[in-house]
């Protein structure tokens, strides 16, 4: 179940592959070692049964409603959201606080592209609704404040400076410029990869990155 969580991608039990193109599988980061030192015994378990030439892969039905986070319709109601200039889905899930994977499946989203003016089908507890209907028409400055984070007045997120930097909070926010990815903007900030980037603003598609977009980077202590 977690492997299946960390790679959305792949929307039944099946990973594709062909002799011309392999497919990567994201792994826990504290099982990785693991993995490693197992990885010969792994790929070979049960070979004579899921290589033989007439195995079928038994397929769960209703898998996207049954496996990914079935909605409460009992205890839940669905309101909309509309991307704005420089969100990313790991900001519009912190805001509602639900997580990447919810927000993808909800909106039938495969990758992590998002795009200005496009409505997000979020479901919410009815008996916290209200609260999270007014973030739809919140700055992304006060949105901010609402999650504990201090939002320079002298800075925000429509200005073109490259980083936003909040004295008393632990986080940069770097807005994204035409030409930038991932390696690039890592490479300003010591100590931080292309992949804390990514994992840190729940973007798994690093083709994604648009100008204007609001990145959330962690400061290192």
């Amino acid at each position: 179940e977690k492997i299946r969580e960390l790679n959305p991608q792949y929307r039944r039990n099946i990973i594709p592959a062909t002799p011309e193109k392999k497919y990567p599988i994201r792994l826990p980061n504290d099982l990785v070692i693991t993995f490693v030192t197992l990885e010969d015994s792994i790929a070979h378990y049960k070979d004579s049964i899921f290589f033989a030439s007439d195995f079928q892969p038994n397929e769960p039905q209703n898998y996207k409603h049954n496996y990914f986070y079935s909605i409460d319709e009992k205890n839940s109601k669905k309101l909309y959201y509309t991307v704005k200039q420089g969100d990313n889905l790991g900001f519009i899930a912190e805001w509602y606080d639900v997580s990447v994977q919810k927000i993808k499946l909800w909106n039938d989203i495969r990758r992590s592209l998002i795009r200005e003016g496009q409505k997000l089908v979020i479901f919410v507890p009815k008996s916290k609704y209200e609260y999270y209907k007014k973030i739809n028409s919140m700055s992304f400055d006060r949105k901010q404040r609402m999650k504990g984070y201090s939002v320079s007045k002298t800075a925000t997120v429509t200005k073109k400076d490259i980083t936003i930097d909040n004295k008393s909070d632990n986080y940069i926010y770097y807005k994204v410029r035409n030409g930038d990815n991932f390696w690039s903007i890592a490479k300003k900030y010591p100590g931080i990869s292309n992949y804390d980037i990514m994992k840190l603003n729940g973007i798994t598609d690093e083709k994604s990155l648009k100008p204007g977009q609001i990145l959330k980077i962690r400061k290192k202590q």
